[in-house]
Order: C-alpha cells, then structure tokens, then sequence
C-alpha cells in the first residue's frame, strides 16, 4: 500500500504504478477496495491529487458497488462481467510485468475446466473467469506465475526463481490455491 486518503469519511487506500505501456492515467477499484492508480512514466505523482478529486464520486461509487456485489459462478452472466475481470487483469498485470517488462500480446479471459492460467508459445496470457473471485494473493500469485512463462516456457528453476523474486511465499500460495476449484 503507498498510502491511503479521505473521501467523505471513509478511508480509501491506494497504490501507484508507473507503466510504460501506459498512454494516460487509469484509476480501478481492487476487490479488497484498493484504487490502483497507473500514471505513465511521463507524469509525475503530483499530477493525480487532481483526478483524484474530480473522480471521487466514482471511487465511492465503485467501493459500495463491490461489497454489494455477488459471487457470479453463473457462466452465462461472463459476459456481464468480462471487463470489470478485464480492468482487474490489466492492472494487475501491468503491475507486476513492471517489474519484468516481458513482452506480450493479447490477454484473454477463458471458461476453461481445468487451469486458472496459461501462456501461449504467441506470448498471450490466458485466464480463467473465476481468477476474479480469488483471494487477492491467489489471483497475483497465478499472474505472476503466467508472466513468468513469458521468459521461462516451463517450470524450470530459472521459471520459479523468477516466481520467487517477486513472490518470495510462492510454495504457500500454489499449495492453497489447490484449496479451490475451477
């Protein structure tokens, strides 16, 4: 958490990311209620208090939003949902790729039976839909794990020493993933 600010009352946390791959400053609300703020690399940290300010009815909006929201299991509502997971993946992958800079090409959200993640030999990164209804640390833990196979095609000691870097606790969260079915 970089720190955290007040709107009407109630505290709101936030972290700041800054992308290369990002052309203008995006705000997205995390489950946990975290605002995730990407700022290209051009801008500076100042220049947000601004946006902050002219989106705080939004930031509330979307923090009731997400403790009145619903677990959807319901396949057929996917598509109701497909970009609020989208927004989620994006950020997250911009996230912690920051720290990578692997070139990729495309992600998409899958209905798969048996796999939370994949990543293609084209360099795309795949996820399955319930991803978003993980606890965060799970839904980072097979984003970083997917990211890495960017470099690493395979499970390899360079592949988790890449894992391990950013994740040091990798071994807790890929044993209690197991805990959740697709």
């Amino acid at each position: 958490m970089d720190d955290s600010f007040f709107i009407k009352d109630i505290e709101v946390f936030y972290k700041i990311v800054y992308s290369s791959r990002a052309k203008k400053v995006r705000l997205s609300i995390f489950k946990d209620n975290t605002l995730n703020i990407i700022i290209p690399k051009f801008l500076k940290r100042t220049d947000i208090t601004k946006l902050i300010l002219e989106k705080q009815d939004w930031i509330l909006s979307t923090i009731k939003e997400n403790k009145d929201n619903i677990l959807i299991e319901d396949v057929e509502n996917l598509d109701k949902i497909k970009s609020r997971i989208k927004v989620f993946l994006e950020d997250r992958i911009d996230y912690y790729n920051s720290f990578y800079n692997f070139e990729f090409f495309r992600i998409s959200i899958r209905r798969s039976k048996t796999r939370w993640g994949s990543c293609s030999a084209k360099k795309n990164l795949n996820f399955n839909y319930k991803i978003f209804y993980l606890p965060q640390s799970l839904a980072d833990y097979i984003i970083v794990h997917e990211i890495c196979h960017l470099k690493e095609f395979n499970h390899s000691k360079s592949f988790w020493k890449l894992v391990g870097d950013i994740l040091p606790d990798y071994k807790v969260l890929k044993k209690e993933l197991k805990r959740y079915s697709l």
